[in-house]
């Protein structure tokens, strides 16, 4: 989504993004800064191999993942099985602009290999809704990584997180903010 262009996913439809196969693709959903993407239906990203560095949401602009009303199902991100070419694997949701998982909304994640949710260069994620990581796992490293916050980046959850199946579920590295009021 280029910079000045917005995509939303209107209530009860659904975007599905399933079994790219790429060597220079860095993500499947890529947001430029003031870029927006606003999620009120369903975004299913499946089934993909990716490059080293790659990513199911790479975001530099601004996600807005909401329900339209507490309809089940709705406002809903699914990412499951982003795996690896070269021994290392991709990452559910790379943050480096305003992210922002609404109440009653979702954000599920799966067998990624290299990392859940990642926080960087002065990103701002806020969860008021659920946020369900299970699965990070890399071949060579073990289970890794369910929510990093990079110096600089601000992560504040008001809602609900499970972590599972996971080496570290949540790290925050020097000057990154990770606040828990859920």
């Amino acid at each position: 989504i280029r910079s000045g262009a917005k995509l939303t996913i209107g209530d009860g439809e659904e975007l599905i993004v399933n079994r790219i196969i790429a060597t220079s693709v860095i993500s499947n959903i890529s947001i430029d800064p003031n870029g927006t993407l606003e999620n009120r239906g369903i975004i299913n990203i499946t089934r993909n191999t990716v490059n080293p560095t790659g990513f199911g949401i790479f975001n530099e602009g601004t996600v807005i993942n909401q329900n339209p009303g507490n309809i089940p199902g709705l406002g809903q991100i699914n990412i499951k099985e982003m795996v690896r070419i070269n021994d290392n694997g991709g990452r559910g949701i790379y943050n480096g602009g305003t992210f922002i998982n609404k109440v009653n909304s979702e954000i599920n994640i799966e067998d990624t290999e290299n990392g859940g949710i990642v926080v960087f260069n002065n990103g701002v994620f806020t969860n008021e809704g659920s946020i369900y990581i299970e699965g990070v796992f890399n071949d060579l490293l073990g289970a890794y990584i369910g929510v990093e916050v990079f110096p600089q980046a601000d992560f504040t959850n008001e809602g609900s997180i499970e972590i599972l199946d996971i080496r570290d579920g949540i790290k925050s590295f020097n000057n990154g903010s990770f606040t828990n009021n859920g």
